[in-house]
């Protein structure tokens, strides 16, 4: 005698609402447990965790000048007008990146932690932002002021310096070109006394008297035959 054997039904069991609230029922114990920890985890993280502050700021960089600037480096001022070259704005931004102003930038917060900063460009114009990014929102707010004025400042410094110098080596080389004009002026005034230039020079101009004088008698005298 053979036994049947059933066959197991391979499709999806379907769960009435009431099975749903039952297991509900049975596990709430375990939800609400898991609530409570998740909403004790949330509220110890709000009140551990310190807010973050960001605030910002734009540099409007002077514009660059387009037009062919020709120096000749012969021209004892030559340095002079080299000393005001305007660089790139992606120049710029890296030395507002420096490690000389954030050092002096530090110096300022006397003691307080340095915000995380952030200094790009606007594409297409020559402005640059500065974000400050940090806890304390007393130094958040005013670190990119304080980069944007140390930055200033420091150009200027810079800037003057340069001249300075511009105008030391413009004086050497001034004192250099006259020095030399003198040496000029005195080789030729020991050429023209070897060979007495200036007598010839003299007697070129008593000879050129004497035909403007002869000329003029001539004119005179054909004048007054005519009359």
């Amino acid at each position: 005698m053979q036994e049947s054997l059933g066959s197991a039904s391979d499709g999806p069991v379907n769960i009435s609402l009431r099975e749903y609230l039952d297991i509900l029922r049975r596990r709430r114990a375990i939800i609400l447990q898991t609530f409570f920890v998740v909403l004790v985890v949330g509220i110890l993280i709000s009140i551990y965790t310190l807010d973050v502050y960001r605030s910002s700021g734009r540099l409007l960089l002077a514009p660059n000048s387009y037009s062919i600037n020709t120096i000749n480096t012969s021209d004892p001022l030559a340095d002079i007008f080299q000393s005001n070259q305007q660089y790139s704005v992606l120049t710029q931004v890296e030395m507002l990146q420096s490690a000389e102003l954030r050092k002096k930038l530090q110096e300022n917060l006397k003691g307080k932690a340095l915000p995380q900063i952030t200094v790009t460009p606007v594409e297409g114009t020559q402005i640059i932002n500065i974000t400050a990014e940090g806890e304390d929102s007393l130094v958040v707010g005013d670190t990119p002021n304080q980069l944007m004025d140390l930055y200033i400042l420091d150009q200027k410094d810079k800037g003057e310096a340069r001249l300075k110098v511009a105008l030391k080596n413009a004086d050497t080389n001034v004192n250099k070109f006259t020095k030399k004009m003198d040496d000029i002026d005195k080789e030729i005034r020991k050429f023209k006394q070897k060979y007495q230039i200036s007598e010839l020079e003299k007697n070129r101009d008593e000879l050129l008297e004497k035909s403007r004088n002869a000329s003029q008698a001539l004119f005179n005298a054909e004048s007054t035959v005519r009359t």
